[in-house]
């Protein structure tokens, strides 16, 4: 069954969280224009760091960013904005890990003719994941 977008679930290819620890990370899968490119994402809050985030679940808190360094322009979405996130899935408290998969293109409204570099990076409250860079054309 093909995979769905998009989605909140552990895949093959999420990335590796660290060892221990609070973190926010991301890749891509995929090559060719916005629409072809998979996002994928994961992070850990550690109990220590949930407080900074406030209450509520965290899933629609993550946004991704992308800046085109040639093009000088932003794209920016969330994309679990309007996920429905169940009591037993995320801690009011405690610790807690979550994925994300979504298509480039899709979530960020990215043009399909995009030329240039882009870098992505992923936020969660304070926490930023390391830019990937993308070049297009």
């Amino acid at each position: 069954m093909a995979e769905s977008f998009p989605n909140f679930l552990l895949h093959e290819a999420s990335p590796a969280l660290p060892a221990a620890g609070t973190a926010l990370v991301v890749a891509l899968e995929g090559k060719g224009k916005p629409d072809q490119i998979i996002v994928r994402g994961a992070y850990r809050v550690d109990p220590d760091h949930r407080a900074e985030l406030g209450p509520g679940p965290v899933r629609p808190r993550v946004w991704l960013l992308a800046a085109g360094t040639d093009l000088r322009v932003e794209w920016k979405a969330a994309p679990g904005y309007d996920a429905v996130v169940f009591a037993d899935e995320e801690s009011p408290d405690g610790p807690l890990t979550g994925y994300f998969n979504v298509v480039l293109g899709d979530c960020l409204r990215m043009p399909a003719a995009l030329v240039g570099t882009v870098h992505l990076l992923a936020l969660l409250g304070p926490l930023r994941s390391e830019p990937v860079a993308m070049v297009f054309g």
